[in-house]
Parts: C-alpha cells; structure tokens; sequence
C-alpha cells in the first residue's frame, strides 16, 4: 500500500474515531457554566453538564449542554463522554432550543422533561418539576444493584434541587 492511501485512511479513521470520542464543541471546566452533576454508587467519577455559550453570551444552538467525566478514580483527570455514552446513557435529545432557552430529556429516561434557561440575573440553570413543583436541579444520583457495563440494573434516581418559590431543598426518589 502505498503512503499516500495509508495517510487517507488515518485520517479517515481519526475523524470517525474521535466523532464517538466528542461529537461536539469544547467544554468548559471553570467559570459560571455548571449547570448540574450526577454521581454513581458504582465509583467516585461525576457526569458534569455545563452550559456551551456562543461569543454573543447566547446558548450554542448545537451543543447547548457541554457533558464531561470528571474522573476523581483517576486523580481527576477530565475526559469527554464516548459516544456510546452519549447515545445511551448520559447523553441528551433537545426538543426545542432558542438563544437563551432549551428544553431536554436525558436518553436513557424519556419521562421528564428538563427546561435550561437564563435567569434575570443572566446565569444559566436547569429546571423540571418535581411533586407538582418547579425545581431548580442541582445534582442526580444514580443507584446501581450490579456492575453490569451495557444493561445495568438501575435501582433509582435521585434528583437533589432547590424550590424556586420558597428556596427550600427538594429530594426525589424516582424509581422504576
């Protein structure tokens, strides 16, 4: 083969390698984009969301939500979910996006619905409704029974935010 076709295939092959690595912008790790975390029982690595704003301060309209590991496992080294993640597990389906608003689901659990919005304070935060009230979500906590990689048992969801009427926290256990 010659090297002329073998330089093509590697570059054929990095990008359709690193589009299942990071399909998407960059993510952001410091400022006032964090939006919420969810940890696992199976280990001490975070699922972190970010919110991917534009250079006018408005949300990407392609990657609105940047989604990154923080492995504290791995003495916190930080890494892009892989698309298989993504796709299946933590990974998001926009229903509608605006310049300052987006409303989502996660891909694994179509049951809710989670509404990303700029607050009069121009700060992004993520909202659903939890027993009947608006919630602002601060961290999801997943319990796993087994160790299984692709069809794991999932015992419950635990969704930790904040009343937006009265500021109280709010806990809900969403089982299956």
């Amino acid at each position: 083969m010659n090297k002329v076709k073998i330089f093509i295939y590697f570059i054929l092959f990095s990008l359709v390698s690193s589009a299942f690595i990071y399909p998407g912008g960059s993510f952001h790790t410091t400022g006032n984009y964090k939006l919420f975390k969810i940890d696992r029982s199976r280990d001490l690595d975070v699922i972190m969301y970010d919110v991917n704003l534009n250079r006018k301060g408005e949300l990407d309209k392609f990657t609105p939500i940047n989604i990154y590991w923080i492995k504290n496992t791995e003495k916190g080294n930080i890494e892009p979910l892989t698309g298989i993640q993504k796709k299946f597990g933590y990974g998001l389906k926009f229903i509608s996006i605006t310049d300052n608003m987006a409303d989502f689901q996660f891909v694994s659990y179509f049951d809710r619905v989670f509404k990303l919005r700029k607050t009069d304070n121009n700060q992004f935060r993520v909202y659903t409704i939890s027993n009947n009230k608006k919630v602002e979500v601060q961290r999801l906590y997943v319990q796993f029974e087994d160790n299984s990689f692709w069809f794991p048992t999932i015992t419950s969801i635990e969704l930790y935010g904040i009343d937006t009427d009265n500021g109280n926290p709010v806990f809900e256990s969403i089982t299956h």
